[in-house]
């Protein structure tokens, strides 16, 4: 485990050293350390994590992405987003109060419990591609 770990930790550092705005999508079997491995490497750089709801509606996942956002940015609007596309531009607008220079990780574990086929989730992760900190 421990070269999987060095080897994947070499492409993570080729991704943080990037002037560009980058995506990553870490995938593999359950349990062998892709959380871990990515909190290890790049949680200093969070500016926001969250983890998706096992079989949660989209009303729980609302509720679970607006008090992750709090967590980062206690003075964002507490009240729970009415659709995906309004908790995207609450999170972009607390992206834009960021200092810009330094290298910002949105982290989202167990992605495919958030982007279901009918949540538009891609297209509302596309409106935050402007940013290049």
């Amino acid at each position: 485990m421990a070269q999987w770990f060095q080897e994947e930790e070499k492409r993570l550092e080729v991704l943080l050293a990037s002037k560009e705005p980058e995506f990553l999508a870490v995938t593999g079997r359950r349990r062998v350390g892709k959380t871990s491995l990515v909190d290890t490497l790049l949680g200093a750089y969070y500016c926001f994590d969250m983890m998706g709801l096992l079989n949660g509606d989209t009303k729980a996942q609302l509720v679970n992405f607006t008090a992750s956002l709090l967590r980062y940015a206690p003075s964002a609007e507490p009240d729970i987003p009415e659709n995906r596309q309004f908790a995207f531009l609450r999170l972009r607008k607390y992206l834009e109060e960021l200092p810009v220079g330094r290298k910002q990780v949105i982290f989202i574990d167990e992605l495919p419990w958030v982007a279901t086929p009918r949540s538009n989730f891609v297209q509302n992760l596309a409106s935050l591609q402007r940013f290049s900190m």
